[in-house]
């Protein structure tokens, strides 16, 4: 029986742990939280909206325990204002619906059911003298952390990268009493109200006590308007900064969120901060030369921006689960690390951070021709849109290019009409 060691109990660190003690696994998950800490003494680690393709993984190997009930989400409604005044606004539709869950909810659950499976947790804050200790007791040591100093052992790649600074300045939070908007979009979907100065996204949130809830993004671009949440300290302080802003900023928003209240009895449901979104190298080595793997936000860290975090970790996780059980009794060395992360990136890293990062920028004229048209026509919106956010490999290569985007547009116009013609 192999022996898999997993640093991290995240989101993509628990569905690997899972879905190899399901297969007979060795599997030790290395944790500086315990389950109970995650419930009651955490902040949420984002809001992690996922689409149904995500939440499958979860059905897939037995952990999914709240899609049936979650408050769901049936597409995304954006609206932006132009330089006429006049508001441009379209409605998507996916599939099937997704959701955004109570992580702490979620990784609390997750980690009694893996000590129950036969998994062990080991509550340690691992540095890299634990890490080197761990990985010589281990097959493979998979890193499921990104931050200090063993989320600096896997290199970043400048060349994948793009972003040496963050491209926004972030604030997000849980409330309720927010009505929706399903009057305006006929729908409960994630909303996000594009302006000038940044974003500011409502999604349709499940919270580990209140239930049914929204969660709220604001992505601020450095140094303007949105960007004044650096200095709060409470999670009220934070939704009365976004009231005041809603009010300034976008008010088509305030009869839907202006009665909003704070999370009740939840004082760590708020964070603000900053980070560039970094894609990182296959694999890293421990002073020692041991080899570690990374998993998730470890090895692509995504702007909240696109909701391809989350996402982008459920994926990986079930990639390495499933690249691990077929190489079998072969050995985790770094020639199989190295072809395994490009089978990944080349299959949906590249493609989710290229079209999570596009709408950061404010020169993309192929995205920009797709919302335009999607404004405008509802089966652009739910055919191409809808239908593509959770397989960005579908919007590649037509919408690098205003013109190519336009002609992919007319295409696809072009069979639905035929279509409609054959049907009658």
């Amino acid at each position: 029986m192999r022996r898999i060691s997993i640093i991290g109990s995240g989101q993509a660190g628990l569905i690997l742990a899972h879905a190899l003690i399901r297969r007979d696994y060795d599997v030790t998950l290395y944790s500086d939280k315990t389950a109970d800490e995650w419930l009651h003494q955490s902040r949420p680690t984002g809001t992690a909206y996922l689409f149904d393709e995500s939440l499958q993984i979860e059905r897939d190997i037995g952990i999914d325990h709240w899609s049936n009930t979650m408050h769901k989400g049936q597409g995304m409604h954006v609206e932006m204002p132009l330089p006429d005044g006049n508001l441009m606004s379209l409605v998507a539709r996916t599939p099937r619906p997704g959701g955004a869950v109570d992580q702490r909810m979620k990784f609390h659950r997750w980690m009694n059911d893996l000590e129950d499976l036969g998994g062990r947790i080991v509550i340690e804050a691992v540095d890299i003298a634990a890490a080197e200790r761990i990985a010589a007791q281990s097959d493979l040591t998979v890193l499921a952390v990104g931050k200090g100093e063993l989320g600096r052992v896997v290199p970043r790649d400048a060349a994948r990268s793009l972003y040496e600074q963050p491209a926004r300045r972030l604030a997000m939070g849980i409330v309720t009493h927010v009505t929706g908007w399903e009057s305006r979009s006929g729908m409960t979907g994630v909303k996000y109200s594009k302006l000038p100065s940044g974003e500011i996204f409502w999604v349709p949130f499940t919270h580990k006590t209140a239930g049914p809830s929204w969660s709220f993004i604001v992505e601020a671009i450095p140094g303007g308007p949105l960007d004044r949440f650096g200095n709060l300290a409470s999670g009220p302080e934070v939704v009365e900064t976004l009231r005041a802003l809603v009010r300034e900023h976008a008010p088509w928003d305030e009869e839907n969120v202006g009665a909003m209240r704070y999370v009740e009895g939840d004082d760590l449901g708020w964070l603000v901060g900053a980070f560039p979104p970094t894609v990182r190298a296959g694999y890293g080595r421990l002073p020692s030369g041991a080899l570690v793997v990374p998993v998730g936000d470890s090895a692509i860290t995504f702007d909240p921006i696109g909701g391809h975090g989350g996402n982008n970790a459920s994926h990986h996780a079930r990639h390495l689960a499933d690249e691990i059980i077929a190489r079998n009794i072969m050995p985790f060395d770094a020639a199989w690390a190295a072809d395994m992360w490009e089978r990944y990136w080349e299959s949906r890293g590249r493609h989710a951070y290229r079209f999570n990062n596009m709408f950061l920028e404010s020169d993309t004229p192929g995205l920009a021709a797709l919302l335009q048209a999607a404004a405008g026509d509802p089966r652009i919106a739910d055919g191409i849109l809808g239908g593509n956010v959770m397989t960005p490999r579908n919007f590649f290569p037509w919408i690098e290019s205003g013109e190519d985007a336009q002609a992919m547009i007319a295409q696809v116009k072009d069979q639905q009409q035929s279509a409609t013609r054959g049907g009658r």
